[in-house]
């Protein structure tokens, strides 16, 4: 099965749990009970984020974590290129290092890999936090219904 690393999902969890700027800071413990993530993990991958100029970190009894830009402009992209690295697709379906054109699979997963790359261009963090993130500031759970993502009454 392809997939992204729990690392990076991790990371888009924890990252649909925050503000944007100007919000209200989230502390790491917070993030953690909402996410089910230990802290310890969370805080390496926070420092990660921090490094990377997702969230900004504020120590002390005020402190906390904060979106650096709006989720509605940070893509699954970024996120996973941030996480993963500039190569984590990986030009070989099968991850021979040696593939080549007349590889079986190289047509299909050259193909495969602009659709996913264009994909996670188009998805912002904004869509993580109304699916499974917490509501910021109050650090519980979302898990809207189908008829409440879809837009029906409640």
């Amino acid at each position: 099965m392809l997939a992204l690393s729990k690392t990076t999902g991790y990371a888009i969890a924890a990252l649909s749990c925050l503000d944007g700027p100007g919000g209200q800071t989230v502390s790491v413990q917070d993030v953690a009970n909402c996410t089910q993530i230990s802290k310890s993990y969370l805080s390496k991958i926070i420092q990660t984020l921090a490094e990377k100029k997702f969230v900004k970190t504020k120590r002390g009894y005020t402190g906390g974590l904060l979106l650096l830009r709006p989720p509605e402009e940070i893509s699954l992209k970024e996120i996973v290129e941030a996480m993963e690295g500039p190569n984590w697709i990986g030009s070989c379906l099968l991850g021979w290092g040696d593939c080549k054109e007349t590889c079986p699979t190289h047509e299909f997963w050259k193909q495969e890999r602009e659709r996913i790359v264009a994909e996670l261009r188009t998805r912002k963090l904004v869509e993580f936090t109304r699916f499974k993130g917490c509501t910021p500031g109050t650090q519980k759970p979302v898990q809207e219904s189908e008829t409440e993502i879809k837009g029906g009454s409640r």
